[in-house]
């Protein structure tokens, strides 16, 4: 993967990690920020991948108009959720990016909030763009305990 020969830019964050393990997409934080959901922006791209191997984080810097931008790309193993759902392709790049309901999911399953960082966390994310059914629907693939928070995640939303 090398510089657009036309602007001189490396590709996007996104695209750098898809293309260094093909078989990842992008979740977690970094998706929740992609879809609007988080306002601030993270400093790790987390993808998820089926077995993380040796390569467990890549330092990446990009430019934008002069101002170098520093990133970590993280990998984390799920291993027992399907990966036939909550995932698209960004654009006609070869990046994959978990919808929103879909990183909420993992952002639950890979992180394991407690209960408390879980209700600080809610006041600052965007629940509007969360499907309540679709986050039903996947969550039955997660394990009881994400399945619980992500409810949980909804009631509060709600409240707030």
């Amino acid at each position: 993967m090398l510089k657009c020969k036309f602007t001189g830019q490396w590709p996007p964050v996104e695209e750098v990690a898809c293309y260094i393990k093909p078989a990842a997409y992008v979740s977690l934080e970094w998706a929740l920020h992609y879809w609007d959901l988080i306002l601030q922006r993270p400093v790790v791209c987390t993808a998820v991948v089926t077995r993380v191997g040796r390569l467990k984080r890549v330092h990446f810097m990009e430019s934008y108009g002069g101002a170098r931008v520093e990133y970590n790309i993280e990998y984390s193993a799920i291993t027992n959720i399907p990966r036939h759902f909550g995932i698209e392709r960004l654009g006609e790049a070869k990046a994959r990016i978990a919808v929103p309901e879909r990183a909420l999911l993992d952002w639950i399953h890979v992180r394991r909030p407690s209960e408390y960082l879980l209700r600080s966390w809610v006041d600052e994310i965007d629940l509007e763009s969360i499907d309540p059914e679709k986050l039903k629907d996947y969550s039955a693939h997660y394990h009881p305990r994400v399945r619980r928070l992500a409810q949980q995640v909804l009631q509060l939303g709600a409240q707030v």
